[in-house]
């Protein structure tokens, strides 16, 4: 009699980390590390779906609680090191969607792409994912770690855009952008980086002047300059 031979197990480029945060009210600054839970670390792709599947369903998320899919010890406060001076981009889906089942698709492609590096050469950028509750909103959440330039969230919001089937304009950012922001004006870059395409992009950039901003300085141009990689034409990541 043959012996059942164990299925082969498919070990994960990185250490990831499973977390939750339960509160009564939302979280604040205060409280919020104080709720936040641990759950395991995970070494495989077995082990990861393992424990996805125990997990509730964003839509069966309550209110005020959160999960958080990070990469190695990670922790999701912004006083991480890792997390210092970065972002989140944010997608809000309503419940009242599909009774929120649209979040629990997009939640699941998103954990996927993530644990498979589904970003690119931008995925070194992503520290982790996450899903939030508010009462009537669910938040899905792409952690990324500081950058120059707008580039970086560019290209993984465009990224997701691709693979959540969403529009990339629906993907805001939050958190640290000022850092990274146009010395002319505060919200130009913000409206550049959520241009369709190059074409648009540049002739914004040459409108605001951007162009005569000094060499070295965090603006559209720089940002437009690190894109070679991308075609005007076909909006596509290479």
């Amino acid at each position: 009699m043959k012996r059942k031979q164990k299925s082969k197990s498919y070990k994960l480029n990185e250490t990831w980390t499973m977390w939750m945060c339960k509160s009564e009210v939302r979280p604040s600054q205060g409280n919020w590390e104080t709720n936040l839970v641990q759950l395991e670390k995970l070494r495989t792709a077995e082990d990861f779906w393992e424990l996805y599947r125990k997990l509730p369903k964003p839509s069966e998320l309550p209110a005020n609680e959160h999960m958080f899919l990070f990469k190695r010890s990670v922790v999701p406060i912004w006083s991480d090191p890792e997390n210092l001076d970065g972002c989140r981009i944010t997608l809000k889906v309503e419940r009242q969607v599909d009774n929120g089942q649209q979040c629990d698709v997009y939640w699941h492609e998103l954990v996927a792409a993530a644990l498979e590096g589904r970003f690119g050469w931008c995925d070194t950028y992503v520290n982790g994912v996450s899903v939030g509750s508010d009462a009537n909103v669910l938040k899905l959440r792409i952690w990324v770690r500081a950058y120059n330039g707008v580039a970086i969230q560019w290209m993984i919001r465009l990224a997701a855009s691709r693979f959540l089937g969403c529009n990339i304009a629906d993907l805001t950012v939050h958190k640290d952008l000022s850092r990274n922001l146009c010395r002319i004006n505060d919200d130009k870059c913000v409206q550049c980086a959520t241009a369709d395409n190059i074409a648009t992009w540049d002739k914004k950039r040459k409108e605001d002047h951007f162009d005569d901003l000094p060499n070295g300085s965090l603006n559209c141009n720089n940002a437009y300059n690190q894109l070679g990689f991308f075609d005007p034409k076909l909006n596509a990541l290479y």
